[in-house]
């Protein structure tokens, strides 16, 4: 059964979601381990609707996300950019790749973005990166492994009906 072509208001909404979800104020317990849903999202839909999505709308979301957040104009943005392309340049070859290799071919996407917004802002300021850093890596690798599992049960069943 083959998936119908996402709509652009569907786009747009989940990337709204995901940019809401993004800006939740969260206690510093929770912090470092929410995933980052907008870098999620800008994947997904760079896999799902290459046509739709990609490069102008990684550094569109970028720069939104820097002027909501207060932070150094273009880091956002320049590192969904380089998200975006990537995306787009490799995915035609990852996504016949057995599923363990697209959730590390995530993973490195979501540490590469990562290890970039740490460097321009180490560079920019006097901030200093730590391990914790790093945990949204952690959790939104793990978050897109539960979503590829649960899209494989989904497809499952609707091939058993």
């Amino acid at each position: 059964m083959a998936t119908r072509p996402a709509r652009g208001w569907q786009i747009l909404a989940t990337l709204l979601a995901a940019l809401v979800l993004e800006l939740v104020p969260l206690g510093p317990a929770l912090e470092p381990w929410w995933p980052p849903w907008l870098t999620l999202t800008l994947v997904y839909w760079c896999m799902q609707a290459p046509g739709f999505v990609g490069i102008g709308v990684g550094f569109s979301l970028g720069l939104l996300q820097d002027v909501l957040r207060g932070s150094l104009l273009g880091q956002q943005a320049l590192a969904y950019t380089i998200v975006a392309y990537v995306v787009l340049r490799l995915y035609p070859q990852v996504r016949f790749m057995p599923r363990v290799y697209q959730v590390m071919f995530v993973g490195a996407l979501l540490l590469s973005s990562e290890l970039l917004v740490i460097v321009i802002a180490g560079a920019s300021t006097t901030g200093t990166a730590t391990w914790r850093h790093l945990l949204p890596v952690l959790s939104g690798t793990l978050l897109w492994t539960l979503l590829l599992v649960a899209r494989r049960e989904r497809i499952g069943a609707a091939g058993r009906d």
